[in-house]
């Protein structure tokens, strides 16, 4: 900032001595430098500087401030050089410093106003609501969004407290604005609220300070915007990304990450954890005679049967195919693993109907446990996995503890 008024004034005091030396040094007030005329069209350093100090934030009494400081240097460099003042020269300068000072802040000043008119607009038009209060929650200025669910009109608003307003929400506003202007920092979050159809919305919100001298906080601005559409796609985003689209249980990413969290909740609170890998039996003869969509219709009902086999607590996720894990939190110990295998054998093996057409299906179940089987997820995984296929090659309808002796059995592996 220094070095660019160094060059704003260099600029300005040189306009100022061309102008004193062609006049002569007249003591004549048309001497003295003139405003701009409409039709000019190149802007004077002083304009150029008044733009600048606009951009950078700086106050009208900062500006003057600058002009002071110009104005006294040079007339303590300009009496330090000459053993006697000109008069009339002296007049001509201040009066060139006045014009020049003129100049700058009614740029500033205009582009001010400007910026006001268009940010006015702006927020007038604006489908989201802003407004800005003072310290103790008084509406300063409210735009035309935030009136009309009020069923005002903005400046109806002005004056008002928050409390008279939004009875429900005004002791967690008064706590936002206490809290901006302790920190003197912007404070962000998101509210569910019911509308008068009783449909539910979100709407997240701002609440940023406005600072005045000293850094003290003079106001706070307010705006807030209905996100509801946006967290409803986030939410199908998820989904679409996390859960198995037929039978909307987890998929094999959603499994792995939940896996990940139980072992590491399991090392700290101690206790067992189960995962439980479950193949289908006969599925692939049922599905020939059902027909693709039939065949799908009866992995959703395999899926639903699963669930209501398992705790609010478990995963239950579709790794493809015929293939389901369950991730048992807090097992206990190997009995309860075990029994909660044996129902889902049973409730496997029950008659389905699909379209009025019978199907028969059994499951083949390997259960590995945490601590003891393995050390990380995927090797859980896997040696679940492995006693899965000594289940199946021993018949099916059954379920297979992993032990050591699996690992001499080839198997069909199911990476990550």
């Amino acid at each position: 900032p220094m070095a660019e008024l160094r060059d704003h004034a260099a600029e300005m005091l040189e306009s100022i001595r061309k102008k004193l030396d062609s006049d002569g040094r007249s003591d004549s007030s048309e001497n003295f430098p003139r405003a701009p005329l409409p039709g000019d069209t190149k802007d004077s350093a002083a304009m150029l500087h008044g733009d600048q100090r606009m951009d950078w934030g700086f106050s009208v009494r900062d500006m003057i401030a600058e002009f002071r400081a110009l104005r006294a240097s040079v007339i303590r460099l300009w009496s330090e050089r000459t053993l006697r003042m000109n008069r009339n020269d002296l007049i001509a300068f201040d009066a060139a410093i006045d014009q020049a000072q003129t100049e700058s802040i009614d740029r500033y000043t205009s582009k001010k106003e400007r910026q006001a008119r268009l940010l006015e607009t702006t927020l007038s038009y604006s489908s989201d609501q802003s407004a800005i209060f003072d310290p103790d929650g008084t509406i300063l200025y409210a735009n035309k969004a935030l009136a009309q669910t009020h069923h005002a009109y903005p400046h109806e608003l002005e004056g008002r407290v928050v409390d008279e307003l939004e009875p429900t929400f005004a002791a967690e506003v008064h706590e936002h604005i206490a809290r901006v202007c302790r920190s003197r920092h912007e404070v962000r979050g998101d509210f569910t609220v019911t509308m008068k159809d009783g449909e539910e919305h979100v709407v997240d919100y701002l609440f940023a300070p406005v600072l005045g001298k000293d850094d003290v906080v003079e106001a706070i601005a307010f705006h807030s915007r209905d996100i509801t559409d946006r967290r409803q796609l986030e939410r199908t985003l998820w989904r679409h990304a996390n859960h198995d689209q037929l039978t909307g249980v987890p998929n094999r990413r959603l499994f792995f990450d939940r896996l990940e969290q139980d072992v590491l909740l399991t090392q700290r609170l101690g206790g067992m954890l189960a995962v439980l890998y479950i193949d289908l039996d006969g599925f692939k003869t049922a599905n020939d005679l059902l027909g693709h969509q039939g065949g799908d219709r009866l992995l959703v009902d395999v899926a639903n049967r699963i669930v209501n086999c398992t705790r609010a607590t478990d995963t239950v996720a579709r790794m493809g195919g015929d293939e389901f894990t369950v991730i048992l939190m807090g097992a206990g110990d190997r009995e309860h693993a075990e029994r909660v295998a044996r129902a889902l054998l049973s409730t496997l093996n029950r008659p389905y109907s699909i379209d009025h057409e019978p199907a028969h299906l059994s499951g083949s179940i390997g259960i590995a446990l945490f601590p003891g089987d393995a050390d990380s997820i995927n090797e859980l995984t896997s040696k679940a996995d492995q006693a899965m296929y000594i289940a199946k090659g021993q018949g099916g309808n059954r379920c297979h503890f992993y032990s050591t002796e699996d690992s001499a059995f080839p198997h069909e592996g199911h990476a990550r």
